[in-house]
């Protein structure tokens, strides 16, 4: 119930269909992915700028029920790809199968290992300033090509990206903006493509200094220890 619901649908309410609707939207699905995007009568976002802590305001885009239903259904094959390119790429917090106290841990561990070989350890955090918003696509889809990201979602992505935005705080509505760089935070595979686009850096990263720095990721958060 506290889903935004930009267009009066709420997702889950697309359950209650028929089979044959059901194959309908599965049509519909796989147009949208030959054709690389969405029709013109769903191509807008709500961004609503939500206030953060301890100050300042976060964007988060809302888009409409069979988008995010959509995005939902290839959440699968994401994490499939994700699972296989990805599976060696120890320092996303976020994968599969890991969690935010496996970084934590590797750092106790450094720490006490110093403490008793008498040497030190220092940790560096970094908050990446407006990470979603300052991606570019063209890189975005480079570094996707490099770890073999399905590109056929990535293509509707970066097409959604280039829609009209209109910008929501409290009950002022802001005129219709359209972007030239940055992903949608709260699009489904927002986080993935993220993964995508730092993957090849961290790795060049890890044989620089696997001996001697370990890294962890958290969306937009790095730790350095």
């Amino acid at each position: 119930e506290r889903t935004c619901k930009p267009d009066g649908v709420h997702p889950r309410w697309l359950a209650y269909i028929s089979q044959l609707g059901r194959k309908v939207f599965a049509a519909f699905f796989m147009l949208v992915e030959v054709l690389g995007s969405y029709p013109h009568s769903l191509q807008s976002v709500e961004v609503p700028l939500i206030a953060k802590v301890p100050a300042g305001l976060r964007p988060v885009g809302s888009l409409r029920a069979v988008v995010r239903v959509h995005g939902r259904i290839r959440r699968s094959v994401l994490q499939a790809w994700e699972a296989t390119a990805l599976k060696h790429d120890h320092y996303f917090n976020l994968s599969s199968g890991r969690a935010v106290t496996d970084g934590v841990w590797r750092q106790k561990c450094r720490v006490s290992y110093s403490k008793s070989s008498n040497s030190h350890c220092a940790l560096l955090l970094w908050d990446l300033h407006k990470c979603y918003e300052l991606v570019h696509w063209s890189l975005l889809i480079e570094m996707a090509r490099l770890v073999s990201y399905p590109l056929v979602l990535l293509r509707v992505s970066v097409h959604m990206y280039t829609w009209g935005r209109v910008l929501v705080i409290d009950r002022l509505v802001a005129r219709v903006a359209f972007a030239t760089k940055g992903i949608v935070a709260g699009a489904s595979p927002a986080t993935y493509e993220l993964k995508a686009l730092m993957a090849t850096t961290l790795r060049q990263h890890t044989v620089m200094y696997k001996s001697v720095v370990d890294i962890i990721v958290h969306v937009d958060d790095i730790a350095q220890d």
